[in-house]
């Protein structure tokens, strides 16, 4: 009898469990991702009333939503590493004061914030931010609000393909903000002005390339 066969069999053996273990392993990689909390970025978790947002992840919009009465937010993100999926649907409000579609804010501040394909009406504030960085507003369409959509203490908000119309105010940077850049844009037919800044300082930190403004824009004292 060959006295070595048993320890190559041995090792052939060991060979194959190491093999499975790194298999098991990349796949648990594959499926759990880090932002989502398990889910895949193929698999955003649904959102289908008002709501608050305090985990990471990418979450979808499965309805449009009417917004409740009283003055409150109807989606607040809280949470950095975040994406909300607007998929085209409407966030309806009933016209409360201080009311807000859309309120991505956190007193810590929050960071990389999406918030993408979605219709605001009816609010006080369409789609608001504060204590933000790395915000990116994209395809928002916000007609009849008191504000369309507006910016509070917030840098590197990227405002893009949206369409802010017959507002009271298209986009309000209020509190200094900086570099905002606003890109192909529609801001026209509001009321009291298509962009106002409370001060000079947002306003020559914001680029607004490609953008149609169909009146000048207008500047307004501090709140």
């Amino acid at each position: 009898m060959d006295p070595t066969r048993p320890r190559q069999s041995f090792k052939r053996w060991m060979v194959v469990f190491l093999g499975l273990g790194l298999l098991l392993a990349a796949t648990s990689l594959l499926i759990h991702h880090p932002s989502t909390g398990g889910l895949t970025q193929a698999d955003p978790r649904p959102v289908s009333h008002c709501t608050v947002i305090s985990h990471e992840g990418t979450y979808k919009l499965t309805q449009d939503i009417q917004g409740r009465k009283l003055a409150d937010s109807c989606i607040k993100v809280n949470e950095s590493h975040v994406t909300l999926q607007g998929r085209g649907h409407t966030l309806r409000g009933n016209g409360a004061t201080d009311s807000t579609a859309i309120y991505v804010s956190q007193p810590r501040g929050v960071t990389d914030v999406t918030v993408r394909s979605v219709k605001t009406t009816g609010w006080n504030r369409g789609v608001h931010v504060a204590n933000g960085s790395d915000i990116t507003f994209q395809n928002i369409d916000a007609w009849e609000n008191a504000e369309g959509v507006t910016v509070w203490n917030s840098t590197d908000v990227i405002i893009t393909d949206v369409r802010l119309t017959q507002n009271l105010f298209g986009l309000v940077v209020d509190r200094p903000s900086h570099h905002l850049t606003l890109s192909s844009a529609h801001v026209e037919r509001n009321v009291a002005s298509n962009i106002s800044w409370s001060d000079d300082r947002s306003r020559s930190n914001t680029s607004t390339a490609t953008t149609k403004i169909d009146e000048p824009v207008v500047r307004r004292a501090n709140r």
